[in-house]
């Protein structure tokens, strides 16, 4: 996946709270050539990232992932279910170098 995300920080000091939204377009590549999967998707993300230094953080976020989002409206009522949630989320670490 290719994402381009909007991002809103609260530069608080220490502590950076943040969320970000964005499309995506999903692609593969294999060894023979790359598949166009043929999708917009969208990310929406949330986090905390917490400054160490003047050039490097360290984090939690957490990500969901709509791979489709056609199938996403016509089937809402399950990507919004725990299940749903489930499968679609990811939580995680960060490292972030700053320039």
């Amino acid at each position: 996946n290719v994402f381009v995300n909007a991002v809103v920080r609260a530069q608080l000091g220490f502590i950076e709270p943040y969320v970000a939204a964005g499309p995506g377009y999903m692609i593969a590549f294999t060894d023979e050539e790359s598949e166009n999967l043929g999708s917009i998707s969208m990310n929406v993300r949330g986090g905390v990232d917490f400054n160490l230094l003047d050039y490097l953080s360290i984090g939690v976020e957490a990500n969901y992932f709509v791979p489709d989002m056609k199938y996403f409206f016509e089937n809402s009522d399950y990507y919004l279910s725990e299940q749903g949630l489930q499968e679609s989320s990811m939580i995680g670490l960060t490292a972030k170098f700053k320039f």
